[in-house]
């Protein structure tokens, strides 16, 4: 299938943010990498601002459809299940592609104030995904603590971005991440309550 123009716009947005950096994304150059007028991409996104909205919408959504496809795994302990999100979450953070668009965001959150809510609600959107996932893996932990274990996990996966996406001689590497992070929401979330399937309350 095709894609359609709008879409073909984000993209090119996403890979300039990635590629070029986001002193880079400007309509003009958008709509030049497309092979469209800037007349024909306004009309699709009036503002850079919504195109931006756009570029980090597309990325939680594609985010969010990786996370979904766990969740027919059928794994008879949701916990496993649980295992599997961790190591994409920090596998995926450390790609070329994810760790530039990060980094990037970063940056613009710091030179451009007027943008750093973008980038807020990026994580908000991203933490609610993960904590969605939590509660369906995890049911009798309360909401209160599945936000905080998808926090923690943001806090992993961009701890992750920063130390794991270029070459280091640290003497640690994404691999050991994995497991800690899975250790530390392991310990965050309740235990499976078998006998009457009822939520237990670990907001304390």
């Amino acid at each position: 299938m095709a894609l359609s123009t709008k879409q073909k716009i984000v993209d090119a947005a996403g890979q300039i943010l990635v590629s070029e950096g986001y002193r880079s994304l400007s309509m003009r150059r958008v709509a030049a990498a497309c092979g469209i007028s800037v007349g024909n991409l306004t009309y699709h996104f009036p503002t850079a601002d919504r195109l931006l909205v756009a570029v980090i919408q597309n990325m939680l959504d594609g985010y969010g459809e990786q996370l979904k496809r766990y969740e027919t795994l059928g794994a008879p302990e949701g916990q496993d299940i649980l295992d599997q999100v961790i190591e994409f979450i920090i596998r995926d953070a450390v790609t070329s592609a994810t760790s530039s668009l990060m980094i990037e965001l970063w940056a613009m959150a710091k030179h451009d104030p007027s943008k750093a809510k973008y980038v807020n609600m990026a994580y908000e959107m991203g933490s609610q995904v993960i904590k969605t996932l939590i509660l369906q893996v995890s049911p009798a932990t309360s909401e209160a603590v599945a936000q905080k274990a998808a926090v923690t996990m943001l806090v992993f996966s961009e701890g992750s971005t920063a130390l794991f996406s270029r070459q280091h001689n640290l003497g640690y590497e994404a691999e050991d991440m994995i497991g800690l992070a899975s250790q530390t929401i392991r310990a965050m979330l309740a235990p499976p309550s078998v006998k009457t399937g009822k939520r237990v309350n670990n907001s304390q």
